[in-house]
């Protein structure tokens, strides 16, 4: 990766970014399963499989900032993207295939500062961007990967990016918003859709598709404890209200669904070395393009200790405790009703050692929104 930067500033006013950066990555894979035989393993050729592919991604940016009336800083700017890549599948069949397209996003930020707490500035910001979702190598590869009897997956070479419109009014605390209200407009939704083989109709193949549009509104809340004391913590929830419009199996679809997201972290400094630390979220009603999900959550908790004037951390933590992160889903769309449940192996128990060698880096204020996962 190379990244270059330039600013320049006219009157304490005025402000102009611009640069260029390059992403360069080359990845090789190769997968070899077996089945057991008479007197030796023999080679699973349906389902080992090798690949490389190169992802080269290439941006140039340019933005101005300037303070208008009451106090209020204007950005404006505008990036564009090219990206390029080669897939070359090796085994067991040749589905290689390339992307290059370029992309420009645009950008608009008004702000302006309110007060400030416990040290912190508070902010009010009006924005509007657009940004992407790109597919992945393993999206956009069409090689045949069999699942069982009646499912395989296969990528779609000819899956697009997903584009997304934000508009969003918030507060911000820190550089974090604790209320903001906003709307997003999709367009060519990935999704994970399952079809019908057009030469076996009693077998389904897992693909990725462009599959429609949305508009998504938003509303977000957070309070906060600021840190600094023994105890502080962080409690928020965000409502989601999304309308879908699209065509999946050949059918249109068309609907509405809300959910909740509640989210919660807690730092208690029980002596001066020790600290116990605490993340959980709960997600109600949720939805993953077209997947209704079920309630679903995470509760994590790590309890740290120093040592020798804070060289040495060790800290002992907790990922999904309750082991409440099984996805639930149901799918009703477009002819096509499916149910399951995942659940990936989320719980953890560990324990890390840090010790820092040399001289000690002066501590930066912490940001009081940053909820770790546990580890």
């Amino acid at each position: 990766m190379a990244q270059i930067d330039f600013t320049k500033k006219w009157d304490k006013i005025i402000l102009l970014e611009a640069g260029l950066k390059g992403d360069i990555q080359q990845f090789e894979n190769r997968t070899d399963f077996f089945l057991p035989g008479f007197s030796a393993n023999v080679p699973d050729t349906s389902r080992s499989n090798r690949f490389n592919y190169s992802d080269n991604i290439f941006a140039a940016y340019t933005q101005l900032s300037r303070d208008i009336i009451w106090k209020i800083t204007i950005k404006a700017g505008v990036r564009a993207e090219n990206t390029n890549m080669l897939g070359e599948q090796k085994f067991p069949s040749d589905t290689s295939f390339t992307v290059n397209r370029t992309d420009f996003f645009p950008y608009l930020f008004l702000s302006r500062d309110l007060f400030k707490i416990a040290g912190y500035p508070l902010k009010a910001f009006a924005i509007y961007r657009k940004t992407l979702n790109r597919p992945s190598y393993q999206n956009l590869n069409p090689a045949i990967e069999i699942l069982d009897p009646f499912n395989y997956s296969s990528g779609n070479p000819a899956l697009a990016p997903q584009f997304t419109h934000n508009y969003e009014f918030n507060i911000s605390f820190d550089d974090n918003p604790i209320f903001a209200i906003g709307r997003n407009y999709t367009t060519g939704i990935i999704s994970n859709v399952l079809y019908e083989d057009p030469n076996q109709s009693d077998i389904t193949y897992n693909t990725f598709d462009n599959i429609g549009q949305s508009k998504e509104t938003y509303f977000r809340l957070v309070g906060a404890v600021p840190p600094g004391g023994k105890y502080f913590f962080v409690v928020g929830t965000q409502y989601n209200h999304s309308e879908y419009e699209g065509l999946y199996n050949g059918q249109p679809i068309s609907f509405s669904r809300g959910s909740w997201r509640f989210f919660t972290f807690h730092n208690w400094k029980i002596t001066k070395t020790w600290r116990l630390s605490m993340f959980g979220f709960l997600l109600a009603k949720g939805q993953q393009n077209f997947l209704e999900l079920e309630n679903f959550g995470q509760l994590n908790l790590t309890l740290n200790k120093s040592f020798l004037n804070d060289r040495l951390q060790i800290s002992v933590f907790g990922r999904d405790i309750f082991r409440t992160m099984e996805n639930r889903f149901v799918l009703d769309q477009g002819g096509i009703l499916f149910e399951g449940a995942r659940y990936s192996d989320n719980q953890r128990w560990g324990m890390t050692m840090r010790y820092s060698f040399g001289m000690n880096q002066k501590k930066e204020q912490g940001n009081i929104f940053n909820m770790p996962g546990g580890e």
